[in-house]
């Protein structure tokens, strides 16, 4: 009996000793800890900020990441567990100081006001910055959003499919053709676009009972090629330059779910599409409207790409 008391005893020691010190470690570890993600493949940093409510640029500064549109699928990244400022936006990214930068010259670089880019950075407008100081970049904090009253949506004209391009034409390029503009600035216009697109759609979602929809990057990856191919060829269609459908290519991007659609749009801003979708066809119960509040889709992603004149072509691509 002494032996089996002797043996318990030291047995309870040893499991003392090796659980321990974990829970003294669990116990102890600060509330504010980072959180860890692992980038899965169609991730976009924007998307990861979204989901946990933080910012680009505080994720970035974290993972010591010089580029948002640099991130690696099975990446793992440290996502801070709060955020560090009020009213703090997804989109605020950061920029690496470079010879010459003065605080005026960013900030107009990226068409805010001076006190935008202090406050966000909590210094003074008389402040030193030097080389290679990391700047968080407050976007799209100071771009006003489109009134109703913006002018009628120009509509380009759609190239018959069934007259195939001569080889002498095709060669030449568009007066319509565009090359992307891949600016950071530009990337993260395109990123509020997409931001601006969801709000609206979830707005008039919920106004008509109907669940919000969930964003996905898959859908998302077949929307920005849909939308690339109409910006080349200055065309905006359902179609796509190789005949294809919107279920075609929202399939050829790996996305499982049982029902697709799309909207398409010629816009200069998020909202101006939007009035066009949603608002000008309510009394006609059009295809763009019957999409944004139909129950069957439960997921959207967002395309954007720059044409002429400041417009971009906007699709919307609708699973569930």
């Amino acid at each position: 009996m002494n032996k089996c008391f002797v043996l318990c005893a030291a047995l309870a020691v040893l499991a003392m000793s090796a659980f321990g010190p974990i829970r003294r470690a669990h116990a102890t570890q600060p509330a504010n800890a980072p959180r860890e993600y692992v980038v899965q493949p169609g991730d976009t940093l924007l998307g990861i900020a979204l989901a946990f409510g933080v910012s680009m640029a505080s994720i970035q500064a974290l993972n010591n990441l010089e580029d948002p549109s640099l991130i690696r699928a099975g990446q793992t990244l440290k996502i801070p567990a709060e955020q560090p400022q009020p009213g703090e936006s997804a989109l605020w990214t950061l920029y690496t100081v470079r010879p010459g930068d003065t605080l005026s010259a960013i900030a107009a670089r990226f068409q805010l006001k001076v006190a935008d880019l202090t406050r966000a950075n909590q210094i003074s407008e008389d402040a030193i910055i030097r080389v290679g100081q990391k700047l968080v970049i407050p976007v799209g904090s100071a771009a006003p959003a489109m009134t109703p009253s913006t002018p009628a949506i120009e509509l380009i004209p759609l190239v018959p499919l069934a007259t195939p391009m001569p080889a002498s034409e095709a060669a030449q390029p568009s007066p319509a053709t565009v090359i992307p503009d891949t600016s950071p600035a530009a990337n993260a216009e395109i990123e509020s676009v997409r931001v601006r697109l969801l709000e609206l759609y979830n707005q008039a979602r919920s106004a008509n009972g109907v669940p919000p929809l969930a964003y996905s990057f898959v859908l998302q990856a077949a929307a920005q090629a849909h939308a690339e191919d109409c910006a080349a060829r200055g065309v905006g269609s359902h179609i796509g330059s190789d005949g294809s459908r919107a279920s075609q290519r929202i399939a050829r991007a790996g996305y499982a779910g049982r029902v697709t659609g799309e909207n398409w749009a010629l816009a200069r801003s998020a909202d101006q599409a939007f009035e066009m979708w949603y608002t000008k066809e309510i009394p006609s119960q059009g295809p763009h409207l019957k999409n944004i509040l139909s129950p069957r889709y439960k997921e959207v992603g967002f395309g954007v790409a720059p044409a002429r004149n400041g417009y971009f072509f906007l699709i919307a691509n609708f699973g569930g």
